[in-house]
């Protein structure tokens, strides 16, 4: 039972370590005046690492998907081209694709 406790307890102490190193590299770059860019970057180095894959680029165009999308006004067609406002991410793991987070969309503006 103990060492049952002692492998709960590391497989949640390792689950919330990568964040904690996220945030505390974030916050270092932010302090030093990094640009937003390179921010991003390392924050996207760093889930990738864990296996992550962002689901578009803020700003970006792509086809309307519901598997991978969450409109906020509306309710594109799938296929209709929409505007990502925040990226979503996916966990690719042993071949399984697990949408984590649906990017943040919007109709473009006419």
């Amino acid at each position: 039972m103990a060492m049952r406790t002692s492998q709960e307890r590391q497989v949640k102490i390792d689950s919330v370590r990568s964040p904690a190193d996220l945030a505390a590299e974030a916050e270092e770059l932010a302090a030093g005046g990094a640009e937003p860019d390179l921010l991003v970057e390392r924050v996207r180095a760093l889930v990738s690492d864990q296996g992550l894959e962002p689901i578009g680029d803020v700003g970006g165009h792509t086809p309307f998907d519901r598997e991978l999308h969450e409109a906020l006004l509306g309710a594109p067609r799938d296929g209709q081209t929409v505007t990502v406002l925040r990226p979503g991410y996916r966990w690719r793991s042993d071949g399984e694709d697990l949408v984590l987070a649906k990017a943040l969309v919007r109709n473009p503006e006419p």
